[in-house]
């Protein structure tokens, strides 16, 4: 009898790091390119009202802090739950199929 390996179509970590550093360098790329976006905007002479308040107010900051976080946050709760699924669909099926490394 010869001995054949069998290589599974698919691998996946039990860890979900990996995964979760890919969503923070997504996330942290919108967000930088996002300020620059809003920054340009908000530099505009049309809006240069909007612009003075929202430097006078502190409510603003404290606003887009917490959004920015929320957004933060969601995603890598979303990024472990869908993780954590695949994790537990690979634990069922055959291990021609698919593995856990």
């Amino acid at each position: 009898m010869t001995d054949q390996t069998v290589t599974p179509d698919y691998v996946v970590r039990e860890s979900s790091i990996p995964g979760q550093l890919a969503a923070i360098t997504r996330i942290l790329t919108i967000l930088i390119a996002g300020f620059g976006a809003l920054m340009k905007f908000l530099s505009a002479k049309d809006v240069a009202g909007a612009w003075v308040w929202m430097q006078t107010t502190d409510g603003a900051g404290f606003i887009a802090a917490i959004v920015a976080a929320g957004t933060f946050g969601v995603s890598l709760y979303k990024t472990y739950v869908k993780h954590a699924r695949t994790v537990e669909l690979v634990k069922r099926v055959d291990d021609d199929i698919a593995v856990l490394k």
